[in-house]
């Protein structure tokens, strides 16, 4: 039986994911104030694609206040980071937007750890 799950890129493994996870994202989703997504918020906080951005390939003009209304679009900067992400484009784009769609008050960590629990070996 063929598996339905993704597999890990760079060196990465499940474990290693959900501990950067746990380790550069706060409490709440990488959000501004007015809801847009950014890879990195003024707080620290990174989304779930910014978790994995090292400093040296981030650039500030992807975050703006009116670049990401509806979430980060991965495949807009997947050039610019495809080989420090630990999961393909389009694991990377569904682990967004499970980040994404939480409310500005929700902590992301537990939902992003059960999505990666479920959808990568």
């Amino acid at each position: 039986m063929e598996s339905d799950k993704f597999e890990c890129q760079n060196g990465w493994t499940k474990e290693k994911i959900i501990s950067r996870i746990r380790e550069k994202m706060l409490d709440h989703p990488s959000k501004l104030p007015n809801g847009a997504c950014v890879y990195r918020a003024p707080d620290g906080n990174c989304c779930a694609v910014g978790t994995f951005i090292e400093d040296e390939d981030y650039e500030p003009e992807w975050d703006s206040t009116t670049a990401w209304p509806s979430g980060c679009p991965v495949d807009e900067i997947w050039g610019s980071v495809e080989h420090t992400m630990p999961l393909n484009l389009t694991a990377m784009d569904l682990l967004q937007n499970v980040h994404d769609e939480l409310d500005l008050h929700v902590d992301p960590r537990p939902a992003l750890e059960a999505w990666i629990e479920e959808h990568v070996e």
